[in-house]
């Protein structure tokens, strides 16, 4: 993005959001609508596949902004990674590519891929939020914002839970990363979410939650411990 790019989408955003401000239905304060927002903007910096410095900065100062997008997934993980690799002043070859990595999953998928948007995996969302993880068996599959899967898997065992390889009848909660590309249905996690779909249709109760509801649980007991 060169200056002339930055100081169109700058002054762009304002007049945009002018203009829908008081359409019935549409709230800017809302979670949502900040969502939708950094997604914008994110769409824009990896338009050509490039991130430089100064959209870093750029990205790291928006986020400073909004203050609502950073308390909440998936804007929170992002602003962490961002603040982290501008601490010391230097971003190398290895931070740029790390970064670039979380901004093409929060945006769907790489664009030689095609751009995606609509998050596709929630046509298979059972359940939003997670009751209680203690002596439950959870499969996480997918790529997730927040961490490896071996991250997630110690995470569950702390919060009493057995993490397993596969879908079977004894699942309790099947975890997905909820940034997904549109072709999620033919990849080896889409297979696990069609196996979860079919024992939920013969009557079994896994339940297929995001990783957005499983960073909410997580994240409640931490704080109250």
């Amino acid at each position: 993005m060169c200056e002339e790019e930055k100081i169109h989408l700058m002054s762009a955003l304002p007049r945009l959001m002018e203009t829908y401000r008081h359409l019935p239905g549409v709230d800017f304060y809302s979670e949502e609508s900040d969502k939708l927002l950094l997604e914008g903007l994110c769409q824009g910096l990896m338009g050509d596949q490039q991130l430089s410095d100064d959209e870093i900065h750029y990205l790291s100062w928006w986020m400073k902004q909004n203050s609502m997008l950073r308390a909440h997934y998936p804007g929170k993980q992002l602003y962490q990674t961002v603040e982290r690799i501008l601490l010391d002043g230097i971003i190398t070859a290895e931070e740029r590519e790390e970064l670039q990595q979380q901004l093409m999953l929060f945006i769907g998928n790489p664009f030689e891929h095609g751009a995606v948007t609509g998050m596709a995996t929630k046509l298979a969302i059972s359940d939003f939020e997670i009751d209680t993880l203690y002596d439950c068996t959870v499969c996480f599959t997918g790529m997730f914002l927040s961490g490896t899967r071996r991250q997630c898997e110690e995470t569950a065992l702390l919060l009493g839970a057995t993490p397993q390889d596969s879908v079977t009848q004894k699942l309790d909660y099947l975890i997905i990363g909820e940034l997904s590309s549109r072709d999620w249905r033919f990849s080896s996690y889409g297979r696990k979410i069609e196996k979860a779909m079919l024992l939920q249709e013969k009557g079994h109760s896994v339940r297929i939650v995001t990783e957005e509801a499983w960073l909410a649980h997580a994240n409640t007991l931490h704080e109250s411990a």
